[in-house]
C-alpha cells in the first residue's frame, strides 16, 4: 500500500490571522504532525477515511477540532459549528456555510486540498463563528508539538515495543500516555516513564480505560470489555510483560484509580 505525502506546512501562515484558541491548539497540533514526521502520510484505499495510525491518531471526542490525513488530503472535524455532517471542498464549504443557524448533534467534514481553499475555509470559520463562542484574542506559542515530540523521545528511551502484542517497529506504535496530557504537569507531559508504546487498538482500550497494567506488568481488562473484543483481536489472557520501573509505577497507580477504575464504575452505573 503506498502512501501519499501531504506537506502541513501551507498552513503555517494562516496561524497569525486566527484568533480564537480552540482553533489555535488544533492548528498547532497539526502543524506538531507535519514537523514531526516531515509530512503527513496516510494510505489511501477503503471506504471513507483511512487514517495511518503510524503517524496520527486523533480522537475527535475530546476536543472541539480534529485532524486526520486521509487520502494525501488535509481533512478538518469541526464540531461546533452546527452544520449538518457535510463532506465537501474548501470550495463548496464557503458557498454552504453562509447562513447557518442552531446547532446540531453533528459536525462538518472539510477536505481541503490546497492553500486557496485552506484560505476560503477559514475565512468562513472566523467570519461565522457561532456567537455563543465569540472570537477572543490569545497569543498561543507553537508548543504543543515541541512537547508531544519530545515525550516521543524520551518515551523511546524507557520502552521499546508494546507490551501486549511485542510489536517492536515504532512506525506502527502510538506513544500514550499514563496519566493523561490533559492532567499532567508540564515536566509529567514530557516524562518518559509517564508513557507506554501501544498498537493503536490497545491504545484505544487504554485511553478509554478497558484496560491497564499491574506494577509486575499484568494486563488488567475492565468486566464490560466484550470478551469477543478482545478474541478478534487476538489478546489472550492472561498476558505478563516485564515489571514496571519505580517511577513508571506511580503513574500505572493514577491510572489504575482514576481512569481505569473511574471508568470501570461509570460503566456499571449506565448498565
Amino acid at each position: 500500500m503506498k502512501a501519499v505525502d501531504f506537506d502541513p506546512s501551507a498552513l503555517q501562515s494562516l496561524r497569525d490571522r486566527i484568533q480564537m484558541p480552540e482553533v489555535l491548539e488544533a492548528f498547532d497540533r497539526l502543524v506538531y504532525f507535519g514537523l514531526a514526521c516531515q509530512s503527513l502520510r496516510c494510505a489511501p484505499g477503503g471506504r471513507g477515511a483511512a487514517v495511518d495510525f503510524r503517524y496520527i491518531s486523533v480522537d475527535p471526542s475530546g476536543w472541539p477540532f480534529s485532524f486526520a490525513a486521509t487520502r494525501g488530503q488535509l481533512v478538518f472535524h469541526i464540531r461546533p459549528l452546527g452544520i449538518r455532517t457535510l463532506n465537501l471542498t474548501g470550495a463548496a464549504l464557503a458557498r454552504r456555510i453562509e447562513g447557518v443557524r442552531g446547532p446540531t448533534r453533528s459536525g462538518i467534514s472539510v477536505v481541503v486540498k490546497n492553500r486557496q481553499e485552506a484560505d476560503a475555509v477559514v475565512e468562513h470559520l472566523l467570519s461565522h463563528w457561532p456567537g455563543n463562542i465569540p472570537p477572543v484574542a490569545v497569543a498561543m506559542p507553537v508548543d504543543s508539538g515541541d512537547d508531544r515530540s519530545q515525550f516521543r523521545a524520551s518515551l523511546e528511551q524507557v520502552e521499546g515495543a508494546c507490551r501486549v502484542t511485542g510489536v517492536m517497529d515504532r512506525r506502527h506504535l502510538r506513544a500514550v500516555h499514563i496519566k493523561p496530557r490533559e492532567a499532567c504537569s508540564e515536566s509529567e507531559r514530557v516524562d518518559g516513564n509517564n508513557g507506554l508504546l501501544l498498537s493503536p487498538h490497545l491504545a484505544h482500550l487504554f485511553e478509554r480505560g478497558y484496560i491497564t497494567f499491574s506494577d509486575e506488568g499484568q494486563l488488567l481488562v475492565a468486566r464490560q470489555l466484550n470478551s469477543t473484543v478482545l478474541k478478534r483481536w487476538a489478546i489472550s489472557l492472561p498476558i505478563s510483560a516485564r515489571p514496571f520501573g519505580v517511577k513508571q509505577k506511580l503513574y500505572l497507580a493514577w491510572h489504575r484509580g482514576n481512569v481505569f477504575e473511574k471508568a470501570e464504575a461509570g460503566r456499571r452505573r449506565k448498565d
